[in-house]
């Protein structure tokens, strides 16, 4: 498994894991939690041909997990360069 595989194996994983838990106590839409999880999963694709050389897959996963869904971001949070588009 390279580190583009790597990188996408953990970030859906984590996909998963976040809507499951996040709608397990509530009616689920399942129309949106499958379109916002695909939405996520495409950014994860693009930042997975962007993760710097000397950045393991699995801390590139981790960082992208956390800017994805963390939601108590400091006041002026920038993500790293490499997970953004344009």
């Amino acid at each position: 498994m390279n580190k583009k595989q790597q990188f996408l194996t953990e970030v859906q994983t984590a996909i998963i894991i976040w809507y499951v838990s996040k709608d397990r106590n509530r009616p689920a839409d399942a129309m949106g939690a499958m379109l916002r999880a695909l939405m996520d999963l495409d950014e994860a694709h693009y930042a997975a041909t962007r993760i710097p050389p000397n950045m393991s897959a699995n801390e590139a996963a981790c960082k992208f997990v956390e800017f994805r869904f963390e939601q108590n971001k400091e006041p002026g949070y920038k993500p790293a360069s490499w997970m953004m588009r344009g």
